[in-house]
């Protein structure tokens, strides 16, 4: 067991947990990269979750500087989970098996701590490790790191403005604890179901720093038996997300969905509003269809209504082909095109309208094909308005 920072004044005893199945050949990689922090961490813990390849070898062969346990698979919450309640550390790292991290990582999380005394959480950014032509990782860092104030990371989360990755997020085990973990029945998106209970429960503390790198790779995703192809990453999520969200919806009441002043972005100040939104981004759209049936009798001002035109804008420029699709077929969207003029559906139909145009404009790639973008954005506005 490695206890070494434990004898370093000020510096926090960190248990890096990770979870592991079938990634022998980039384990390796990503304990080295741990082991090699400066200052060290208290204890790495990993949990081999079922692995049939070289995984138990690899684990052996860093001896006791990592503990670990083998163990039948029983998906990655339940083997993170497992991680944290046998650590020994005050706080806990929860770190990838196909990742790596900077070496001054911990020198960040104490850095957050000292400037936010009785913080919960640390959180940081992240930068990645992408393949170059010859085969080798390098990294590519993000020319600023920004990160939304503890006071605006609730109502960030729902917007989809702060997308949480629990790698770069250092968090007290005690409230890791009370919070129950991640939950064990989600195969996606455990990090942002987490992230919103922990920013809904405690204060964290923001360092505009890089501590994680996150290796792009078109490997299976999820745990053990549960695993998908990559190419069905954004179908899955999806499916889990609107279930969390509704979950919320139900339980959170209305002003929960309130917006801080500043911090993250321009979003609108009314807090149904916001909620509509936020359900337009998990595409909930029974929800979003009542909840416009609601809204629409009531007044808005035209900056919370430009907010929110804003906001719709930019999650159908993200949105997938399978969403797009999903959209359009949707109840909310056959009563908003048959539907009397009013402000807020205005504000809906330009939001997706733009919105749309820009995600043409972007996969066409080439200011040849722009006359095509303004014409098929000529027809979405006057198709949607009609």
């Amino acid at each position: 067991m490695m206890e070494v920072s434990a004898t370093l004044p000020g510096i926090p005893r960190v248990s890096v947990v990770m979870s592991t199945f079938n990634r022998a050949e980039l384990l390796g990689k990503a304990l080295d990269s741990i082991l090699a922090l400066d200052p060290p961490v208290h204890e790495v813990v990993v949990i081999d979750d079922g692995s049939s390849d070289r995984t138990a070898e690899v684990l052996a062969g860093f001896g006791p500087r990592v503990r670990f346990e083998c163990r039948a698979n029983g998906g990655k919450s339940s083997a993170i989970n497992r991680a944290v309640a046998i650590a020994t550390g005050d706080w806990v790292w929860i770190c990838d098996d196909d990742d790596e991290v900077v070496p001054d990582a911990v020198g960040v999380f104490t850095r957050g701590l000292a400037e936010a005394p009785g913080a919960d959480f640390v959180y940081t950014g992240v930068a990645h490790l992408i393949r170059d032509g010859c085969g080798e990782y390098r990294q590519v860092l993000p020319g600023a790191v920004r990160l939304p104030p503890s006071a605006a990371l609730e109502a960030s989360l729902f917007a989809g403005r702060w997308i949480p990755y629990l790698p770069s997020v250092m968090i007290r085990r005690d409230l890791y604890l009370s919070l129950g973990g991640l939950r064990e029945d989600l195969r996606r998106v455990e990090d942002e179901d987490f992230a919103l209970r922990l920013a809904h429960a405690g204060r964290g503390a923001p360092v505009e720093a890089v501590t994680y790198l996150i290796r792009a790779h078109d490997g299976e995703r999820g745990a053990g038996a549960g695993q998908f192809s990559n190419a069905m990453r954004e179908d899955v999520d999806i499916t889990f997300l609107r279930a969390i969200y509704e979950n919320i919806y139900r339980s959170y009441p209305l002003d929960a969905f309130r917006p801080p002043a500043g911090g993250a972005g321009p979003l609108p100040d009314q807090p149904g509003l916001f909620r509509l939104m936020v359900m337009f981004r998990v595409c909930s759209w029974a929800i979003v269809l009542d909840e416009y049936r609601r809204l629409r009798a009531e007044s808005q001002g035209a900056e919370c209504l430009g907010a929110l035109q804003d906001g719709v804008s930019g999650l159908i420029d993200g949105f997938s082909p399978n969403k797009v699709r999903a959209l359009f077929a949707s109840p909310f969207v056959a009563e908003l095109l048959r539907d009397k003029p009013s402000p807020l559906r205005a504000a809906l139909v330009q939001g997706m309208a733009r919105g749309l145009y820009w995600s043409l404009r972007r996969d066409l790639r080439q200011r040849a094909f722009g006359g095509l973008a303004a014409k098929v954005w000529r027809i979405i506005r006057c198709r949607i308005a009609a």
